[in-house]
């Protein structure tokens, strides 16, 4: 997704400070100092600058990954409940998904099979099935499954999430 450039931003600015550190240590003129200082600050502005910039562009791209992904996750029968964006160096999208109708496997076959130039799409696909069965397996005493949160970013990620059992009315009624 092109995060190579946030980190070479980030060495040539490591090596930037370092470069210019070597020259104040070996620098002896108070005015050399201040003019190298000057120069490192005025450096750093562009290189944040530029990162910023990048972020945004990231935002975008990983915005417009999640809006192509949808229809299809949405067709394997996953219902977006909520998206949370975070913004960062490497920004962030989270969407949170409840469970919608269960669709059969063949079906999300297809459907990746009818996306597979669309990678990141299938791999998020793909992750939030694992995710699902994964879920379907898992037992915690009091709980119950409550959806997936499928985190869009450097690398993506899914969360599977549980809640608390509802209460029965027996359970409420005071003794």
């Amino acid at each position: 997704m092109g995060d190579s450039k946030l980190f070479d931003a980030a060495k040539k600015t490591t090596e930037i400070v370092a470069a210019k550190a070597s020259e104040v240590t070996r620098s002896v003129a108070g005015d050399t100092i201040r003019d190298m200082a000057a120069g490192v600050k005025e450096q750093l502005a562009d290189v944040t600058t530029d990162i910023k910039e990048m972020s945004a562009a990231k935002l975008d791209e990983a915005l417009g990954d999640l809006n192509a992904a949808l229809p299809i996750l949405r067709d394997a029968g996953y219902v977006l409940d909520g998206v949370t964006v975070k913004l960062g160096l490497a920004p962030q999208i989270v969407a949170n998904f409840a469970g919608g109708a269960v669709v059969p496997e063949e079906r999300v076959d297809a459907l990746l099979a009818e996306h597979s130039g669309r990678k990141l799409t299938t791999l998020l696909v793909k992750a939030v099935r694992h995710a699902t069965t994964l879920q379907s397996k898992l037992t915690i005493s009091g709980m119950r499954a409550d959806g997936l949160s499928l985190e869009v970013g450097l690398v993506p990620q899914v969360t599977v999430k549980f809640s608390p059992l509802a209460r029965t009315t027996e359970e409420e009624r005071p003794d």
